[in-house]
């Protein structure tokens, strides 16, 4: 098993402080950052001077795709053919050489989704196909929440559209707390830990996982229903780090990022809490490896 690269996901208005990021990420073990462009409108010079600094510092760099009105799988050509185009446009931008992967969304707005999730999931594979043929840097399909269309089920059905070889660069990103969500939102019910949620994941799936995102989520009720925010430490629901640990050494994947962007304790800086996390999952990963050689 190749040894897997721990990261943190960093934003746009991190910029003015990356060089306390990466003195807080030396010396833990953690050499990879993912930069969460969430908008076009995030690409400025201080991004462009944030990711040459990563680079100067021999840390691997993934780059997670706008989000904000980029809509992958949207059945309207007009608008699938630009978020397509913005996407690659950034990429380019980017020096692409220097990328390891970039994760994108796969979603729309159509009322079409709806009514025929098929219609989605075809524009949304030729999208991929689209991207992969504009640039070198694998790609890989995130498992979000919402209707259209990164549930499990519709990354299923949009690699079978790919027909994808073995050696294809096109990979999945699974989210755990975006899974969690989805199921949490269903059956409005909180499993003891968010590992509980890896068994929902098909091996369709697995067999495409490049990387795994890591987050909490916030969990509070409201009119008898759970409601739930992404991107929070592990305060409100346990991670399941032995589970997890297991998952990543089993799986193979390659990048571990934790998205840590809200801690529960505002005085706590989440870069900071993040860097902890990793370093408990890294724990247990050596308790299981040795577990598993005795």
């Amino acid at each position: 098993m190749n040894k897997p690269e721990y990261g943190i996901s960093i934003w746009r208005k991190d910029s003015d402080r990356i060089e306390s990021i990466i003195e807080k990420i030396s010396g833990n073990q953690v050499t990879h950052i993912e930069v969460s462009i969430d908008s076009p409108l995030d690409i400025d010079e201080a991004l462009l001077k944030m990711i040459d600094k990563i680079k100067a510092n021999n840390i691997t760099i993934g780059v997670h795709a706008p989000w904000r009105e980029i809509h992958l799988a949207s059945p309207v050509t007009p608008i699938r053919d630009s978020s397509v185009k913005v996407i690659s446009d950034i990429l380019n931008s980017l020096t692409p050489n220097d990328i390891k992967y970039i994760v994108i969304h796969g979603s729309s707005e159509q009322m079409a989704c709806s009514e025929n999730i098929g219609i989605c999931i075809k524009s949304l594979a030729e999208s991929i196909s689209e991207l992969r043929d504009r640039t070198p840097v694998p790609i890989a399909i995130e498992t979000i929440q919402g209707k259209c269309c990164g549930a499990i089920e519709h990354i299923t059905e949009t690699l079978k559209n790919l027909a994808l070889k073995r050696d294809s660069d096109i990979y999945v990103a699974i989210d755990l707390a975006h899974i969690a969500a989805e199921k949490i939102k269903n059956s409005n019910r909180v499993e003891s830990s968010l590992s509980v949620y890896l068994n929902a994941i098909p091996k369709t799936l697995l067999d495409r996982a490049l990387l795994l995102h890591l987050h909490g989520l916030k969990v509070s009720t409201e009119n008898n229903r759970i409601k739930v925010k992404s991107h929070y430490d592990f305060s409100y629901i346990d991670l399941g780090y032995m589970d997890v640990a297991r998952f990543i050494h089993i799986n193979n994947i390659k990048y571990i990022v934790m998205e840590i962007f809200y801690a529960s304790n505002k005085d706590k800086d989440p870069i900071s809490v993040a860097v902890n996390e990793i370093s408990k999952i890294r724990k247990y990963e050596n308790i299981y490896q040795t577990h598993i050689k005795a």
